[in-house]
């Protein structure tokens, strides 16, 4: 797998994709990064909103997936990232605010997480402690009567691996993040 830039200071979103058709290919482990717009920082704030960018991306990309082209316009990203993580991939919002380095990332169910996702999340998790960035991890999603819930885990980039440890006894599958 090639060596990809994972400085996170020009990064808006970042998606790594899963084991599924997008646009009629399977790109299993495909890392989009999705870069800020030049304006894009004013005095350390973010003056674009997520879904603009996700919007402006979706014109050309995941075409086949109509439940996100359905959505492609709204501007709840997390829709978005939640018709993502259905699609078996990993979305990762950086939500930095003023000097403190955030980050959201929306993870789908682990049994689905694939081996090639798990090494492009080992080496993001590498930069998140790099630059020791703050996380909100959205797991374990769910629709209860309309609404989407997802359970919500805060941390550095050692809840990455608290997650998948969760998952992994109450499945048994297997999976870790490793250092």
């Amino acid at each position: 797998m090639e060596k990809k830039d994972w400085n996170l200071n020009n990064k808006k979103i970042i998606i790594i994709q899963g084991n599924n058709k997008v646009d009629g290919e399977i790109n299993d482990g495909k890392v989009t990064f999705i870069e800020k717009y030049e304006d894009d920082v004013d005095d350390n704030r973010n003056l674009y909103p997520h879904y603009v960018y996700m919007n402006k991306f979706l014109k050309h990309n995941y075409k086949d997936n109509l439940g996100l082209q359905k959505y492609k316009n709204t501007t709840y990203v997390n829709i978005l990232n939640f018709l993502l993580t259905k699609n078996g991939d990993i979305v990762c919002d950086e939500i930095s605010y003023l000097k403190l380095k955030q980050m959201l990332i929306c993870l789908p169910d682990i049994d689905i997480i694939t081996k090639k996702q798990k090494e492009e999340l080992n080496n993001l998790k590498e930069e998140l402690k790099k630059e020791n960035y703050r996380l909100c991890v959205l797991h374990d999603f769910i629709i209860n009567n309309g609404i989407i819930e997802s359970k919500n885990t805060f941390g550095n980039y050692e809840v990455l691996d608290k997650i998948i440890s969760n998952y992994q006894e109450r499945n048994n599958k297997g999976l870790e993040i490793t250092d």
